[in-house]
């Protein structure tokens, strides 16, 4: 990945890498390119300052158990399926 710019066409490339930025799965040596753009450019901090947070909100409020008929519905539907080969 090249470094952005800050530069209209960084800032989409920066975008489509956010959630795997926000969610930890990016590869090391892009994290560092991604942080660098973030930190230099403001529309793109706030973005990822948005989402990042409203991730957070999401994980707090949203912690209801499904109910227990659903959950082994899925676990039976889960046992059933062969594995992909």
């Amino acid at each position: 990945m090249e470094p952005f710019k800050n530069l209209p066409g960084e800032c989409t490339d920066a975008l489509q890498a956010m959630y795997s930025f926000i969610d930890g799965e990016m590869p090391v040596e892009q994290v560092a390119v991604v942080r660098q753009h973030i930190e230099g450019c403001v529309d793109c901090f706030e973005a990822f300052d948005f989402e990042a947070e409203l991730k957070l909100m999401i994980r707090r409020k949203c912690c209801d158990q499904p109910p227990a008929e659903l959950r082994e519905r899925v676990a039976r539907l889960l046992a059933e399926t062969p594995p992909e080969e």
